[in-house]
């Protein structure tokens, strides 16, 4: 295999990684079983022991580290294109909690 080959693998390999590494810790739990269902059936354990290890530390510190909100009048929300569907629920949820929408 060429140079060049071997970097391509590489990089590839280091995408798929990466990829899923995002999309576990995107889906929570759920992207885990999924991840793990998948490198059963693919047969690569190293690839998946590691990024499951990777994505249970970041779920981890991400649920550690999340502030808390609080609602403030002085807060204020900047929603565009919101008047109907995602958009409104979000203006109405945020003014329910007591921020200012604008």
């Amino acid at each position: 295999m060429s140079k060049m080959g071997s970097l391509s693998k590489t990089l590839f390999i280091a995408f798929e990684i990466v990829n899923e590494l995002y999309t576990a810790i995107g889906s929570g739990i759920l992207g885990m079983i999924v991840l793990l269902k998948h490198g059963i059936i693919s047969n690569q354990p190293l690839k998946t022991l590691s990024v499951l290890t990777l994505t249970t530390v970041s779920l981890v510190f991400i649920s550690r580290t999340t502030e808390k909100l609080t609602p403030s009048k002085k807060k204020v929300v900047l929603i565009t294109g919101c008047d109907s569907g995602l958009g409104f629920s979000i203006a109405q949820h945020a003014s329910n909690m007591g921020y200012t929408v604008v």
